[in-house]
């Protein structure tokens, strides 16, 4: 399973400038030394990379783990509360018991809020640290693809399409509005695109320190 795309919302209008080859400042000047060397640029879709890297699916498998573990012992505060709640309705009013179970029982429901609140955190915090350490990956993927060939390499959001947050407080206008700004090229042409090279490559040393580390 993929890593669901909406994780990576604000991720994908990332803008990849790999500078690696500068003018050389020690060569004597020339006739020619003041014309400009063209620049070699090159487009990779963040969005198609993400969604097909071994790696990304190994981390959302880890974090879907993580998430039915949480689940799994919420339910078990959850159970606790509802059983406290079945047996307290079975006292009579104000008895000792009954005040007894009530106390029982809001310490429970307390328990469990506490505990949702703390998965939510923890998914969010570890899903925070899967999308730095994919960008970074990312990065150095790049730049090391980009050695010798090119000189500028961007993020290729021509074609993400439009979405609307019905949740959003901001109108449908406004939001395309937002994700027009948001965007760093209006046309790139297809034989300028890396991405399959770069799924290839990522994946390929994925791979390999995978098998490293099983050794």
């Amino acid at each position: 399973m993929r890593l669901r795309s909406e994780y990576f919302t604000l991720l994908a209008v990332a803008l990849f400038v790999v500078v690696l080859i500068g003018p050389d400042r020690t060569a004597p000047a020339t006739a020619t030394s003041t014309q400009a060397t063209p620049t070699s640029i090159a487009t990779v879709d963040l969005t198609k990379l993400w969604a097909q890297l071994d790696e990304q699916e190994a981390l959302d498998q880890e974090l879907q783990t993580l998430e039915r573990d949480l689940l799994e012992k919420l339910q078990l505060r959850k159970d606790a509360v509802a059983a406290l709640q079945a047996d307290r309705d079975t006292l009579e009013p104000a008895s000792p018991r009954f005040l007894k179970r009530s106390r029982e029982l809001l310490l429970a429901k307390k328990d469990a809020q506490a505990f949702a609140e703390y998965s939510m955190s923890t998914l969010d915090l570890q899903l925070a640290l899967n999308l730095q350490k994919m960008y970074w990956k990312t990065n150095d993927a790049v730049k090391q693809l980009a050695v010798g060939r090119f000189q500028l390499i961007l993020n290729r959001d021509v074609l993400t399409a439009f979405r609307f947050q019905e949740s959003s407080r901001l109108s449908r206008t406004a939001q395309v509005r937002q994700q027009i700004a948001s965007r760093t090229m209006i046309h790139a042409e297809p034989s300028l695109d890396l991405t399959d090279e770069l799924i290839q490559r990522m994946n390929n040393a994925f791979t390999y320190a995978t098998a490293e580390n099983d050794r």
